[in-house]
């Protein structure tokens, strides 16, 4: 899959990913991105603290974060694209400026 906003560089971002002995939904090695789509299984606390180390322990490394649930895309999918293509600029600018 790949992303593209105007004014922006293409970049790749790849399905169900391994990083550092993680599964990520979506991942942008390029830009250290991470979409992940958050469903029911996410819900219990349980979960959403094995969701929080694991943002952490990857966040560590330099990975950035961006997380949606299931309401969120599928209640309004094209502001959910927006804020992807949103962050994809501001880190293509970021990478372009020397700052990455």
């Amino acid at each position: 899959m790949a992303s593209h906003s105007k004014g922006t560089t293409r970049r790749e971002i790849s399905a169900q990913l391994s990083v550092e002995y993680f599964i990520l939904d979506f991942y942008c090695p390029e830009l250290k991105l991470a979409i992940e789509a958050d469903g029911y299984t996410h819900e219990s606390p349980e979960a959403k603290i094995r969701d929080r180390e694991r943002q952490s322990i990857l966040e560590a490394t330099g990975i950035m974060f961006l997380r949606f649930t299931d309401e969120e895309i599928l209640g309004n999918v094209d502001k959910v694209v927006e804020r992807i293509r949103d962050e994809i600029g501001s880190l293509n600018l970021s990478h372009q400026a020397g700052r990455y």
